[in-house]
């Protein structure tokens, strides 16, 4: 643009209107907004296109406010917002949690004469349920079923989002009646609406029917995704199941579908809890030839294990995160603090423990009762009354844990 005005020709509207939606492709909104209204100030002015523009941009980055402000300055100027804008602002408003501001600005596009459809629905029902207000969503889909306006029908997308919210909110038997009033009304389900009755399943623990639910999907010819088996494969892991998991993975290879990272923490959380032996192979490895790349829970779950196993040597090894550039967190000296009081390697322990502030990474009720654990186990009863007093000092309460090794060793004593 520099280059054309620099030649002499003049910039039009158009010209500014493309540039702005670059900018606001890259993220970068508020730049176009300053275009805008530098260029207003040079008496340009601006169609709805450029509004548009400006209010997805706006949406985009989490700024809906401003975008309702867009839709104001739109109406004093004289240009009439239409129904894609509106239904951008509520779609932005409910992913920010504010429902009861989309449901007002809903009443003000009817109070317009601008009709709702399925996208304006579809929003509002997804607010509700991210607010955990089933109520409000049923009645906005009953809302939509009533409508004569076959336009607004409610779609697969719509019976979707009701499940995922139902199931997410544990409400798992009204997600499975939602999911049969669909196929009632002649919808089919798809992948996704599988995938989230399944996750209610493995939600309540109940993994063999979300298993039931991975099998109906497989009969009526929808082909399981990645989300599919990492769903069931997390569930079986949480309820110990670490076989029926190890098979879902193998089955996955053979459908050339790749585990997430979050599967391979799960899958190897399951596998240390049930007494399987890490160790004995290269878990990172195996993630990497999937082309996953191991992350600190990873390390976390793989460090708990050697520490537990007194695999010291593989412990050790783990040091090399911080140079891929890993930053430990407190979780990860829990796990190391506690790995070495249960080694008998108090002083050790206290040297991380004293030197966790400096590292940025300050105790929790954890690492406390974790310290005064190992204190008292090896008789050192006054050194953990002192940590009990600066636990207390710093605003952690005692619980249970803390006062059970501390009763063992006055008892002791």
């Amino acid at each position: 643009m520099g280059k054309i005005i620099k030649r002499g020709f003049e910039v039009d509207p158009l010209t500014l209107t493309t540039l702005m939606k670059g900018l606001c492709l890259k993220g970068r909104t508020f730049e176009a907004l300053n275009l805008h209204d530098h260029a207003v100030s040079k008496g340009f002015s601006f169609d709805e296109v450029c509004y548009g523009t400006l209010i997805n941009g706006l949406c985009k980055v989490g700024k809906t406010k401003g975008a309702i402000e867009l839709l104001r300055k739109m109406d004093r100027v004289g240009i009439r917002p239409n129904l894609i804008m509106y239904n951008m602002v509520v779609d932005g408003l409910c992913k920010e949690g504010l429902v009861t501001e989309a449901c007002g600005l809903c009443s003000e596009m009817v109070g317009k004469e601008i009709c709702i459809d399925v996208f304006t629905y579809n929003s509002l029902i997804h607010g509700f349920c991210g607010a955990g207000r089933f109520q409000g969503a049923v009645r906005l889909l009953n809302e939509m079923v009533m409508q004569e306006n076959k336009h607004i029908w409610p779609d697969v997308y719509t019976f979707n989002i009701l499940i995922d919210g139902l199931c997410k909110l544990g409400m798992v038997t009204e997600a499975r009646n939602v999911f049969g009033v669909m196929i009632k009304r002649g919808l089919e389900p798809d992948v996704v609406s599988y995938n989230a009755l399944m996750n209610g399943f493995c939600l309540m623990g109940c993994v063999s029917k979300a298993k039931e639910v991975f099998d109906r999907m497989v009969e009526r010819g929808k082909s399981p995704n990645v989300v599919s088996y990492c769903t069931l494969i997390n569930g079986y892991c949480k309820v110990k199941m670490v076989d029926e998991a190890m098979k879902l993975l193998m089955e996955m290879h053979k459908r050339n579908l790749v585990p997430d990272t979050v599967t391979y923490n799960c899958l190897f959380d399951g596998l240390s809890k049930s007494g399987r032996v890490l160790s004995e192979w290269d878990p990172v490895e195996a993630m990497r030839v999937s082309g996953q790349a191991p992350d600190l829970i990873t390390y976390n779950v793989l460090l708990d294990d050697y520490l537990k196993r007194e695999c010291l040597d593989k412990a050790n090894a783990l040091q090399h995160i911080v140079d891929m550039g890993i930053s430990p967190n407190i979780r990860t000296y829990n796990i190391l603090i506690d790995g070495l009081c249960k080694r008998g390697r108090l002083d050790a322990a206290t040297e991380i423990f004293q030197f966790l502030s400096v590292k940025g990474c300050g105790p929790n009720i954890r690492t406390y009762n974790i310290m005064i654990n190992g204190l008292c186990r090896v008789g050192l009863f006054d050194e953990a009354e002192v940590l009990l007093l600066e636990m207390v000092d710093k605003g952690f309460p005692p619980n249970a844990v803390t006062f059970d090794p501390l009763v063992r060793a006055l008892l002791a004593k």
